[in-house]
């Protein structure tokens, strides 16, 4: 996979940020949110 990080909008990195941590919670289930933050 290679992101042109330059070229995507603040959305698109949100976005993508969001889909990354998705699937690294559901491999790893008991792992904390970063920063403290609770996930509901």
């Amino acid at each position: 996979m290679n992101l042109k990080l330059q070229e995507m909008t603040i959305k698109e990195k949100l976005r993508t940020m969001e889909l990354l941590w998705d699937d690294i919670c559901r491999k790893v289930p008991d792992l904390a949110s970063p920063h403290g933050m609770e996930i509901y």
